[in-house]
């Protein structure tokens, strides 16, 4: 397993194959809002989202530890990647 960080894209492959991968153009994870509809009749439910808003939160930040990596998505969000086995 291998991790590569160059302060605009982090990627971890494993061999050839790309497991987790963020940049500027491909960000890792996205936050956003929704407006939900909920009916019920009679015990059935129909469910509906509606996007309004979605952003990107791209990797600021991301140090290696005894265990994994850590990434700062802009200072919003921390995820933790831990290696095992």
């Amino acid at each position: 397993m291998q991790a590569c960080w160059n302060h605009t894209s982090w990627i971890l492959r494993h061999n050839d194959t790309i497991l987790l991968e963020s940049s500027p153009q491909r960000p890792m994870i996205y936050v956003g809002v929704g407006q939900e509809s909920v009916e019920m009749y009679r015990g059935n439910f129909k469910i509906e989202d509606y996007l309004l808003e979605r952003m990107p939160l791209r990797v600021t930040v991301a140090e290696a530890t005894d265990s994994g990596w850590t990434l700062d998505l802009e200072g919003r969000l921390r995820v933790q990647v831990m290696l095992q086995g």
